[in-house]
């Protein structure tokens, strides 16, 4: 089994998504709602330009 978390943002210039999965049986645990945010946040951050 697969399990997906999805992180959305949208603002005025740019619009994107990450999904992190994870496998279950064994394997790593899924992340947590907070998890994910903080790194979507991250991607984010990395990929926008100020203007």
């Amino acid at each position: 089994m697969i399990v997906m978390t999805t992180c959305l943002w949208v603002n005025h210039y740019t619009a994107g998504s990450v999904t992190f999965t994870a496998w279950v049986d064994g394997r790593p645990a899924p992340l947590d709602q907070a998890d994910a945010a903080e790194r979507t946040r991250r991607i984010r951050d990395t990929m926008t330009i100020p203007t």
